[in-house]
């Protein structure tokens, strides 16, 4: 009985979303410091399409000017995420090795926050400890905190798109003409951030 009692426990503590988040977190964290540890800051920058989307509209060229040299306007990647890189840019400095950290901070923060929409999406299809399982599995997913150290909109597409389809699933029971209008506005925002 008493055995039952603590793996009750245990279980009950490893369904807790925020868990999950927070071991998404630490995991995300240790990636980065490891790698940062061995890779160049500069090297993150080199040759990296929102870093000179970013450096573009910080220099007034808008979305020209993003190759070296050149004046074309560009289609390159969606305009939000760039514009991100750039208020950082703006505030933290061009390319400076705290600007890095705080664009990588930002996408180690959106990859480990899809564990909680992983989860709520589970547990409405299939219960909570499906949704537990799912939560987990995206926070110790050794790709996935990876991922957050690409200078790109993968890690706040995802969350995103994750939000996108709980969203949806509210609407499936709401009536309310302002959670339609919602959505549309927060789609709207959603396609500016994916590529």
């Amino acid at each position: 009985m008493a055995v039952q009692g603590t793996l009750r426990k245990i279980g009950q503590r490893f369904a807790s979303p925020w868990l999950a988040f927070a071991v998404a977190v630490i995991i995300r964290i240790a990636v980065l410091i490891h790698t940062m540890h061995n890779v160049s800051y500069q090297w993150l920058w080199g040759k990296n399409e929102t870093g000179h989307l970013a450096r573009s509209l910080l220099a007034g060229h808008g979305y020209r000017g993003a190759f070296d040299g050149t004046t074309q306007l560009t289609a390159w990647i969606a305009p939000g995420y760039p514009l991100l890189v750039t208020l950082v840019f703006s505030i933290f400095g061009l390319y400076t090795p705290l600007s890095t950290w705080i664009v990588i901070a930002l996408n180690l923060l959106f990859s480990a926050l899809i564990s909680l929409s992983v989860f709520a999406l589970g547990k409405r299809y299939f219960g909570s400890g499906v949704g537990a399982l799912a939560a987990w599995i995206w926070a110790c997913w050794y790709y996935m905190a990876v991922v957050p150290l690409l200078i790109w909109d993968t890690s706040l597409s995802a969350l995103l798109l994750s939000l996108e389809l709980l969203f949806v699933l509210h609407l499936e029971t709401s009536e309310r003409w302002r959670d339609w209008i919602l959505f549309g506005i927060f789609s709207v925002v959603a396609v500016l951030f994916n590529n």
